[in-house]
């Protein structure tokens, strides 16, 4: 998924991936043949496992690594929740809305959903783009939550927010995590 943190991803750290399809062929690839871009990869779509990948990273002082990790660490526990189970960011930031709008944050947070509640699941009060398990949240409170701020989102800016999560059937189906919501 090229997962990553304040505009940058894993992706740009990557020489070579190796993976295993379905059937047990092993793939070698170089990063230029991953297709890493925001949040995406040609792995979300190939139905192959990574069994291994080869970083290189930039050279740098050890404690000025540490220092800036640490100042990292900080500020993200002053901007998310972390005292409440969650699968973390709920909504994938789009450039082009962020630059008209702002965040997903900040528009579901102007829309009303900080707090809003379905079961067990709440929109943190912390960071409106996390849900929050506050006791017995289902899978069902979450995904009707995510599925609500899809939808007025979409009505109320017309940009479509993509979710990060997928929904994975009983059947191994992939679908976006806000399936329910049918009107994209």
């Amino acid at each position: 998924m090229n997962g990553g943190s304040q505009r940058k991803g894993i992706g740009s750290n990557v020489v070579s991936v190796e993976s295993v399809d379905t059937t047990g062929n092993i793939f070698h690839r170089f990063a230029s043949e991953c297709n890493f871009s925001y949040r995406n990869s040609i792995y979300q779509a190939n139905n192959e496992v990574i069994t291994s990948v080869t970083l290189k990273f930039s050279p740098g002082k050890l404690s000025n690594i540490r220092q800036d990790m640490l100042a990292i660490l900080a500020d993200r526990s002053r901007k998310f929740p972390r005292k409440l189970p969650s699968c973390g960011s709920v909504f994938k930031s789009n450039p082009e809305m962020y630059a008209e709008i702002g965040s997903p944050g900040l528009i579901i947070e102007k829309l009303g959903f900080k707090g809003r509640r379905q079961g067990g699941a709440q929109v943190s009060l912390q960071h409106a783009n996390f849900i929050v398990n506050t006791g017995g949240a289902t899978a069902s409170n979450i995904l009707k939550l995510i599925a609500e701020i899809s939808l007025e989102v979409k009505n109320s800016t017309g940009h479509y927010m993509e979710p990060e999560a997928f929904y994975v059937t009983p059947h191994g189906e992939k679908l976006p995590i806000d399936y329910l919501n049918n009107s994209k």
